[in-house]
């Protein structure tokens, strides 16, 4: 958040909704799409890893298709962090699904 802040220190601009949508921008946890991306991945390279050194003739191919299966099933991963990550998406999910319009949250007396 101080990098943020600094960023928007030295950005000075006359139109205050621009510097604020600059720190919503910038307020995205990239955490978690770096880990879904480990986890997705990391059982296949390890095993392409490993492939490449041994022979995995003594696994069996039902096993070998698992790791291939969870590393393709990264970008529905993606889309879904996306889905429950982003404020407007979710409520455009939420207004299609039950015809209502998703209320803001209120924190510290501020609008989220």
């Amino acid at each position: 958040m101080e990098g943020c802040l600094l960023l928007l220190s030295q950005y000075a601009t006359p139109w205050p909704s621009l510097t604020v949508k600059i720190l919503e921008i910038n307020s995205f946890n990239t955490g978690l799409p770096v880990r879904a991306l480990v986890i997705c991945w990391g059982p296949y390279s390890l095993l392409c890893a490993y492939a490449a050194v041994e022979s995995v003739a003594f696994i069996s191919p039902k096993i070998l298709m698992i790791p291939a299966v969870i590393a393709k099933s990264s970008p529905m991963v993606n889309a879904l962090i996306y889905a429950l990550g982003n404020e407007n998406y979710r409520g455009g999910i939420w207004q299609f699904l039950t015809g209502q319009k998703m209320e803001k949250m209120e924190v510290d007396n501020k609008m989220k």
